[in-house]
């Protein structure tokens, strides 16, 4: 089974250890991190496998106890799709942690992947990105009709705006200026509270697909993701400056 990186939730093969089951020596905080979903988010999933398969994500407490499951369709020979719809699973998921399973077997049966803790509240402040691609990228078969649309809820603050200039003179010889092109572009500063590092790579990598949608506005991304470690603690803090698309106001002389 094949599984992206690029996913909204995060999953490890099932025989290697997640990022809240490892023991790093020298950590002097905790560094344990759950993904974090509004209630009303609906969480889509892309796998791919051999053709004919059933697979199942199974949804299970910290016990490992089950809760419920949801099943892929296989969308094209060998890509398989499933929604983790919340709001309609039963028992009601809201304000539930649980782990995710995906398995090509029974409950019963040993799992190919494994998420670490994914809880669904509401409450903090929070961002879903709406994300998509015309290509195939990163493991995610985009090449599909309907084209696969996928959303991640981050803790960040998409808040505070700039409008950078720039301008282009030409000085002739007879020091005379003459202005020959202005603009202006809009630009917002997306604030990303802390998180693991393999989550900040998440985002990096669906900051670089061709549709990025957030508060339903389009975006790009054209600076640099900064980020914001701390000494000993396992999780950082980042910010990046995303660029509205269709925002550029040329004045050209």
């Amino acid at each position: 089974m094949t599984v992206s990186d690029s996913l909204p939730i995060q999953f490890w093969t099932y025989t290697s250890q997640t990022h809240n089951e490892k023991e790093v020596c020298g950590m002097t905080a905790p560094k344990c991190y759950c993904q974090r979903f509004n209630c009303d988010t609906v969480i889509p999933l892309q796998v791919q496998d051999e053709t004919g398969l059933t697979i199942t994500a199974y949804l299970v407490d910290s016990d490992g106890g089950y809760l419920t499951e949801f099943a892929f369709t296989e969308s094209s020979t060998g890509v398989y799709s499933v929604e983790l719809d919340t709001t309609i699973a039963s028992p009601n998921l809201c304000n539930t942690t649980f782990q995710v399973l995906l398995s090509t077997g029974a409950f019963e049966d040993t799992p190919e992947f494994k998420s670490d803790c994914v809880n669904i509240s509401n409450g903090e402040c929070s961002v879903d990105i709406l994300y998509s691609n015309s290509n195939d990228f990163d493991g995610i078969v985009y090449q599909l009709f309907p084209v696969p649309e996928f959303t991640i809820s981050i803790p960040a603050i998409f808040f505070q705006e700039e409008n950078p200039q720039e301008r282009e003179d030409l000085e002739l010889s007879n020091g005379t200026i003459v202005s020959l092109r202005q603009s202006i572009v809009e630009k917002r500063l997306l604030e990303i509270g802390y998180l693991p590092n393999y989550m900040h790579k998440k985002i990096q990598k669906i900051l670089m697909h061709e549709t990025i949608t957030i508060d339903g506005d389009s975006w790009i991304r054209r600076d640099d993701y900064e980020t914001s470690p701390v000494k000993d603690y396992g999780l950082k803090k980042a910010q990046i400056w995303l660029t509205k698309i269709d925002s550029i106001d040329r004045n050209i002389i």
